[in-house]
């Protein structure tokens, strides 16, 4: 064992008992310092003759001052080293850093550009890290809210154009029964007419524009009606073999003006929603099947259950519908023939009615006419009474 401050010496004994070293007092060792330690090695020799003699080894070490010594020896080394890891550890640290923020600088840029193919590279799990991620998520997110807000201003100027398009053909279709009613009036006050038979039919003449100015009206109401998204109506169960009935009655007069017949077929079915919505819904459907018929012609009215949906089917042997105007006869004042339509006192809103109500309700409507045979309309509504 090498000490720089030990001293070796060795003796020989004879033979070891009890477990016990002998130590002359000539050794030089201090017993009681506690910087000295014995170190001890013993060898056992045998003799020529026979006898064994045990080889023993004391060294003498003051290990407090080795130590210092050592560690002394050894500090300049092991603090330059550790200034040299240290100085690379924050190289390489300071650099990662660095190059993050870059990123994260360059990234934010094109981000507050709203360019939707750029994130962070979301590469460590440390706190850099973390906040990549949290950005990339925050910026997503303001994406998204981006492009609801576009949706939505979209569906409101898409509003707003229907919303002008629909005042500007309302006061076009109101202007003109109010125009031939002043026209009729003014002639009627300046005496032109004196004959009484020509004073009733222009009476009659302004009753009827009257009459087609107050149905406009209710239409317009009942699209307004129709489309506020507050909207709350009462459902209720709905006997439909009883309202056919009343719709039938009430255009019994109808039927004989255009000389066209009616034919129900109605299954016993309860349908559950607003009776007043079902039947103008139908009243629309079967008023347009009479007044585009055809002399002598046919209206047939089919209405029954397919799984959990009420069918109403409305078809005609009229005039039809050309193939161009079939996409276009649910919009609201549009008319295929619109002499025709005003001479038959038509506000060019009831199929549009029927197209927002069939909406309101969850249900779908198809078309299908040809023109010179007829047309036939389907409306399937959810019923799961």
């Amino acid at each position: 064992m090498y000490s720089k401050n030990s001293d070796k010496q060795v003796f020989v004994s004879q033979e070891n008992k009890d477990n016990e070293v002998k130590v002359t007092n000539n050794l030089n060792v201090n017993l009681n310092s506690l910087n000295n330690s014995l170190i001890i090695e013993e060898r056992r020799i045998t003799l020529n003759d026979g006898h064994q003699l045990y080889l023993k080894f004391i060294s003498t070490a003051d290990m407090l001052q080795d130590a210092k010594d050592l560690s002394l020896g050894f500090l300049p080394y092991s603090l330059s080293i550790s200034l040299l890891l240290s100085a690379i550890v924050s190289l390489i640290y300071s650099k990662s850093i660095k190059n993050n923020i870059d990123e994260i600088k360059n990234v934010t840029d094109q981000m507050m550009q709203l360019d939707k193919n750029v994130s962070l590279v979301h590469n460590s799990d440390d706190e850099v890290g973390d906040l990549k991620k949290q950005i990339n998520e925050l910026y997503f997110t303001l994406l998204k809210s981006i492009d609801d807000l576009e949706l939505k201003n979209k569906e409101i100027l898409e509003l707003e154009k229907l919303k002008y398009e629909f005042l500007k053909a309302a006061s076009h279709e109101l202007k003109t029964p109010i125009t031939a009613i002043r026209g009729y009036s003014e002639l009627l006050s300046q005496g032109f007419f004196n004959d009484e038979n020509q004073k009733k039919m222009m009476l009659s003449k302004i009753q009827t524009e009257v009459t087609n100015m107050s149905s406009l009206i209710n239409d317009i109401l009942m699209l307004s009606r129709l489309d506020s998204d507050d909207l709350i109506v009462e459902k209720v169960p709905v006997k439909m073999q009883a309202l056919m009935k009343d719709i039938s009655e009430d255009y019994e007069g109808l039927l004989l003006k255009y000389n066209v017949e009616l034919h129900t077929d109605v299954e016993p079915i309860t349908y559950i929603g607003n009776g007043s919505q079902i039947e103008t819904l139908i009243s629309n459907l079967v008023s347009n099947a009479i007044k585009y018929n055809k002399e002598d012609g046919h209206v047939y009215v089919h209405i029954y259950s397919k799984k959990d949906n009420m069918i109403i089917e409305v078809k005609d042997t009229g005039i039809g519908i050309p193939l161009a105007d079939q996409g276009r006869v649910f919009e609201r004042f549009y008319r295929v023939d619109k002499g025709r339509s005003r001479i038959k006192g038509g506000t060019g809103l009831g199929l549009a009615i029927v197209k927002h109500i069939v909406s309101y309700n969850k249900g779908t409507v198809k078309l299908h006419s040809q023109l010179g045979e007829g047309t036939c309309i389907t409306i399937t509504l959810p019923n799961k009474s």
